[in-house]
This record gives C-alpha cells, structure tokens and sequence, in this order.
C-alpha cells in the first residue's frame, strides 16, 4: 500500500485498503511532520556553527582587547 494512495476498485478487500480507521489522518499528519523537519535538518548544523563562531571571535575580541590595555 503507498502513502495516502487509497483505491476504490471493487476486486480489493476492504482489509487491505486500510489497517485501521484512522490512518489516512495519521498518515498525513506523519508527511506533514516529514516535511517540517527538511529545514531542521538542513540549517541546525550550519545556525549552530555561525553562534559558535560569533561567541569564539566575541572571546578572542575580549582577550585581545585585555591584553592591549594590560600593556
């Protein structure tokens, strides 16, 4: 059976169209859930190293900065 594809000849038992009454709903919201998750995916990493990055340079600026007026 594929995702959210439900026939409607008469040779097919009921049985094998659906499991249980509420799949075509649960199926769907799994694909709208499947979909959301793409972007996640895709800019968790790179969103995580740009904050790791800006906190490094926003240290290394300090230090810098401490070791220029130490002087």
């Amino acid at each position: 059976m594929m995702l959210l594809s439900y026939p409607n000849t008469p040779d097919i038992p009921q049985s094998s169209k659906q499991f249980y009454g509420a799949q075509k709903k649960l199926q769907t919201l799994l694909l709208v859930v499947a979909v959301l998750c793409i972007p996640w995916m895709l800019l968790g990493k790179p969103i995580y190293i740009i904050i790791q990055n800006k906190k490094k340079a926003r240290v290394n600026l300090i230090l810098i900065c401490l070791n220029y007026f130490s002087k």
